[in-house]
């Protein structure tokens, strides 16, 4: 027998959160997976939202081919879409990225490339996007948050310190829930004898 998880829920209304993420991984790893048990698995949890984030690792690559990346970024959200049977789905961009060039913290030219390649194949494939990298202040902003009291970056001027995390999983979660609240809004009334999710 194998065991790929377990769920402990409650039988009470909520938000109901399973994070699937190995380290050092890329967008591209999840090409390996095997479709049908992909979609089981998806099936048990049965998502409303899949999240994907993804960047900071490809952003380390000696070398990326924009291209490919496009391509395969395009048939992993196509994939995702079909194994999640409906679930929506929202690709979270990487944080910006610092490097020292001549004494000073510059952003990582490839993160720009990469954010905009991740927009415009998350909108153009029906996915939504969260732009982590604009919502941490844009270019230059990692270096402010490394120095930042307290600081908010950590010092491989990549990842973000503890708190610089509740930060940002705060600016998401309230992006989330305003654009909820902005759907229950404007969306039409279930049909008669129908329920939502």
């Amino acid at each position: 027998m194998r065991l790929f998880g377990v769920a402990l829920e409650r039988d009470q209304p909520g938000v109901v959160y399973d994070a699937l993420g190995s380290h050092a991984a890329m967008a591209v790893y999840w090409q390996r997976q095997e479709p049908r048990h992909w979609k089981d698995q998806l099936a048990l949890r049965d998502a409303a939202l899949v999240v994907f984030q993804y960047g900071t690792n490809e952003s380390d690559l000696w070398k990326l081919d924009r291209d490919d990346y496009e391509k395969a970024l395009a048939g992993l959200i196509d994939e995702l879409r079909e194994a999640a049977g409906g679930a929506a789905i929202l690709v979270v961009a990487p944080l910006d990225r610092a490097q020292d060039k001549d004494g000073r913290l510059v952003t990582k030219s490839v993160i720009l490339d990469l954010v905009a390649i991740q927009k415009r194949v998350a909108l153009g494939h029906g996915a939504a996007f969260w732009n982590t990298f604009d919502a941490m202040g844009g270019e230059g902003s990692m270096a402010r948050w490394v120095k930042a009291k307290p600081q908010l970056g950590g010092g491989d001027l990549t990842h973000p310190t503890p708190l610089g995390a509740e930060v940002l999983g705060d600016m998401l979660s309230d992006a989330l829930i305003a654009a909820f609240e902005r759907y229950k809004t404007s969306a039409p009334p279930p049909a008669a004898g129908g329920g939502d999710r």
